[in-house]
């Protein structure tokens, strides 16, 4: 997002590991993966995360930077080609932000800019950068929330505002849309160009001459990377980066394998590398270059036909260019397979997505890419990210291969945790390869209101069961504090779950019969139950249901705008917990809370599925103004670890 916040130029250097230092002529740089950060300053809250240089994890006001600990020749001719990821999108406002920048400067190698809009860049002087912003913010005057833009303040400080703009594009595919994408940016003195992914077309040119821009160290400056978040936020990931002068070899480009074109091939193609002297082409199984094997031949044309290809095998094929002053990194990777007969597409997965939530038994959907008359089955193999302990289901029986579905047995529920999910087609004669994996977190939240529940239970409920609960500590007219024996002691069972290592919020069941029980009477009893627990809820819900009816001297409107003003006078971040029918009978379907208060959404609608984007089988239907749900009730009453619970999923974002 986009919230004003001050830049801070520089900051303290949080990382840092020197490798050995060549002129900054000859320097260059060369990460296939940032398994090691050796040679980079890191700032801020950027570090690696297994092999990707994270410059921001997904999380509320975050900023950081990375910068290569040589400086750069910049001032004659560069190319710098790197690829990213930004996942796990989300906030309290929108759906991801704010975006990552290519950042050329000779201020400092620590400089890291403002937090939010300002894109870890905005502040830091004599410096140009490459923004890849995904949120729209109007004050710094952005045309939406997923462009490109070129920006510099010359030898001043420079700025994301889009007046700064030398070039800028807005026809782009989506940056954060879980995709891996590789960005090129090639520089001539006079003109600055940035590639995105298969595009032999620049998406931006931007007339420039760094050498005059820029204040240089005799043509040289650091370059890297900074990125920010604030009230919307997503993992900025580099996984990959070269930068060399202009005229060393370039890694190829558009490599394209056929997919069951031919019987007795699989015919792999790729752009031609100015300066190469020869191709060599890598094959394997798995999507790992490091095991492939290299085919003994060094290929002069610009493609190749692997005629030892096992039909109806998928494999994984890299191209690398060879000139008499070395060989580039290798290609990505892209997939190919021959065909001798019918074969089976790998299926469509479908739900959960890249960084959905669900609960913890899920209903996974997918579907035939070319759906046909035959009977298909699918095979569904889920793996638990942290342990890599897998189950495949074999049996289950899906249909014609159209919006199949499978829900994990009732005996077996997934933990809370981090998940992977793959599927294959299945027919008595062929299947399919798996499809390639895709994450997802169980993040499951029980809602114990009125339940007296041990320590022990606690940590049962934490081990096995949910990730979040919720207590209630105000009900309408009643303020639940001090009766342990009744159930009804918010403070001690927050306190025990939060012990247990759970999550925790509250939530303020507002009563609209009685004129003399304003919503911030109310929501300061909810507050006086939690207690000292206070500063560790991560929410306060606000409850809009009508258990007691409306007064006629009530207006609801009034009253939940109170409760929401003094949850935020206490610190705490108020969400409305509310369905469909109540809020347009209570509210008049009202959108002040969504869009000028920007209060999030948790819905109860108790479909029986835990995925966020569907309601009753159908894709979930926006009301009150709100695009999305941080939260879900889909299921009431039932049993966890012995006690009768609701049942929730939230997105990572609100707890």
């Amino acid at each position: 997002m986009a919230r004003s916040f001050q830049p801070r130029v520089p900051c303290a250097v949080e990382h840092l590991e020197l490798r050995t230092l060549l002129s900054a002529a000859d320097a260059g740089i060369s990460f296939p993966d940032f398994q090691s950060v050796q040679g980079l300053y890191l700032n801020g809250n950027a570090a690696n995360a297994g092999t990707v240089l994270r410059l921001t994890p997904a999380s509320f006001a975050q900023g950081g930077s990375a910068w290569d600990a040589t400086k750069q020749a910049v001032q004659q001719s560069f190319q710098s080609t790197f690829r990213f990821q930004m996942t796990n999108v989300g906030g309290t406002v929108g759906a991801g932000g704010d975006g990552f920048a290519f950042v050329i400067q000779n201020a400092s190698p620590t400089a890291l800019g403002g937090l939010g809009e300002y894109i870890g860049f905005g502040g830091i002087p004599n410096s140009l950068a490459v923004e890849f912003d995904t949120f729209a913010n109007a004050s710094e005057h952005d045309p939406n929330g997923n462009h490109i833009s070129v920006l510099t303040g010359g030898t001043g400080p420079n700025s994301a505002d889009d007046n700064f703009s030398l070039g800028l594009a807005t026809a782009i595919p989506q940056l954060n849309d879980g995709n891996i994408h590789v960005a090129r940016i090639v520089y001539v003195p006079g003109t600055l160009q940035v590639f995105l992914d298969a595009d032999t077309n620049p998406v931006v040119s931007a007339n420039v001459d760094l050498s005059t821009t820029l204040n240089l160290d005799n043509g040289t400056a650091w370059v890297g990377f900074t990125a920010a978040t604030y009230d919307a936020w997503e993992n900025h990931d580099i996984l990959s980066w070269s930068f060399a002068d202009a005229s060393t070899l370039m890694t190829p480009t558009n490599v394209q394998a056929s997919q069951g074109i031919y019987a007795d091939h699989v015919h792999v193609a790729w752009d031609a590398v100015a300066g190469a002297q020869y191709y060599t082409v890598r094959r394997n199984i798995i999507d790992d270059f490091d095991t492939a094997t290299a085919f003994p031949v060094n290929l002069v044309s610009t493609s190749y036909d692997d005629t030892s290809a096992q039909p109806g095998v998928t494999y994984y094929y890299w191209v690398t260019a060879t000139s008499p002053t070395g060989m580039t990194s290798s290609s990505d990777s892209v997939q190919g397979y021959s065909t001798a007969g019918p074969t089976i597409p790998i299926p469509i997965l479908g739900f959960p997505d890249s960084g959905d939530s669900t609960g913890r038994l899920p209903q996974f959907t997918l579907s035939e890419s070319n759906p046909s008359k035959r009977k298909v089955e699918f095979s569904v193999e889920v793996i638990n990210a942290e342990t890599n302990a897998n189950t495949v289901f074999n049996t289950a029986f899906f249909g014609s291969g159209v919006n199949a579905k499978f829900t994990m047995p009732s005996k077996e529920p997934l933990t809370p945790g981090a998940w992977l999910w793959t599927a294959k087609a299945v027919t008595p004669n062929i299947q399919s390869n798996w499809s390639t994996p895709i994450s997802f977190t169980v993040n499951p939240g029980v809602d114990f209101s009125y339940s007296s529940i041990s320590k022990s239970v606690w940590k049962t409920i934490a081990s096995t069961a949910a990730s979040f609960a919720i207590a209630d500590g105000w009900g309408g007219n009643t303020e639940f504090k001090n009766s342990p024996s009744k159930g009804k002691d918010a403070e001690g069972q927050l306190g025990d779950a939060l012990g247990a290592g759970l999550g925790a919020g509250g939530y303020c069941l507002l009563n609209f019969q009685r004129a003399d029980l304003t919503g911030a009477i109310q929501m300061s009893n909810a507050i006086d139950a939690v207690g000292t627990q206070l500063a560790s809820l991560r929410f306060m819900a606000i409850d809009v249901e009508i258990p007691d009816g409306v007064s006629p001297k009530v207006n609801p409107v009034d009253v939940i705008t109170d409760a929401v003003l003094q949850a935020r006078q206490e610190g705490l971040r108020p969400i409305i917990y509310t369905n469909r029918h109540y809020w347009k009978l209570l509210t008049k379907d009202s959108t002040t809370f969504s869009t000028l208060l920007n209060i999030p959404l948790w819905d109860a609608d108790v479909d029986g599925s835990a995925d966020l984007h569907v309601s009753h089988g159908k894709a979930w239907i926006p009301f009150g103004g709100w695009d999305h749900r941080v939260g879900k009730q889909y299921a009431q009453q039932r049993n966890v670890s012995g006690l009768n619970a609701d049942l929730n999923v939230f997105d990572p974002s609100i707890i």
